[in-house]
């Protein structure tokens, strides 16, 4: 459903590379890789389950959600 998306907001990403997502109420999420615009997701079940990746309580990852929810 979003892959076309996530490709362009993902392009090769390598070693040392940063990749960032922003989520902006009534805007989306925009996404940049290295500090450059690459894709903006304007649909906000996308957004929920994106972020729930990692700051969803039913995280593969509860350590680093903890550390990004600052507990």
């Amino acid at each position: 459903l979003w892959l076309r998306t996530m490709t362009q907001a993902f392009p090769d990403v390598k070693k040392g590379d940063r990749l960032t997502g922003i989520y902006e109420p009534r805007v989306g999420v925009r996404f940049l890789h290295n500090g450059r615009y690459t894709a903006n997701v304007r649909d906000a079940d996308f957004a929920q389950r994106f972020f729930a990746i990692w700051l969803g309580p039913q995280s593969s990852e509860p350590a680093m959600r903890e550390a990004l929810l600052g507990k």
